[in-house]
């Protein structure tokens, strides 16, 4: 697979759900996603990304490294499965995006216990970081 690839047949979310349009990179430790924030986006309000949106692409790019371990052969079973959070640590956001901005988010694992997995992440803004925090997710066992 030759980076970036499209989000939408790595994960889980379907329209109008989607916060994550590409993966961009993804090694051994981090994967490295993009979403442009549309005016359309459930996740709008006033023309801002609201924090359940910066939550959901963290969480989002979570699944894009799982789908891509999954499919690429890398330890998976060549299925999409479902994922929940399971808690949020230590966040910071310095502002909420606006319409038309792209997001550049990274996930760096520090656990993965198989169905669990613990990363940091941080959301960027060209060079400007607007979220961090570390965040638990839980894949279950059914497929998408």
């Amino acid at each position: 697979m030759v980076f970036p690839l499209d989000a939408s047949g790595l994960i889980p979310q379907k329209e109008p759900i989607v916060l994550v349009n590409r993966l961009l990179d993804s090694d051994e430790k981090k994967s490295v996603s993009d979403f442009e924030i549309r005016e359309d986006c459930v996740f709008v309000e006033d023309g801002r990304l609201v924090l359940a949106g910066m939550m959901e692409n963290i969480a989002q790019t979570c699944a894009l490294r799982t789908g891509y371990k999954s499919l690429s052969g890398a330890k998976g079973d060549g299925k999409v499965h479902i994922g929940v959070i399971g808690g949020i640590k230590e966040l910071t956001i310095t502002r909420f995006p606006v319409v038309g901005e792209r997001l550049t988010t990274t996930v760096t694992e520090i656990l993965n216990l198989g169905p669990a997995m613990v990363v940091t992440a941080e959301v960027r803004v060209g060079d400007e970081t607007v979220a961090s925090c570390n965040m638990k997710v839980f894949t279950d066992e059914k497929e998408a």
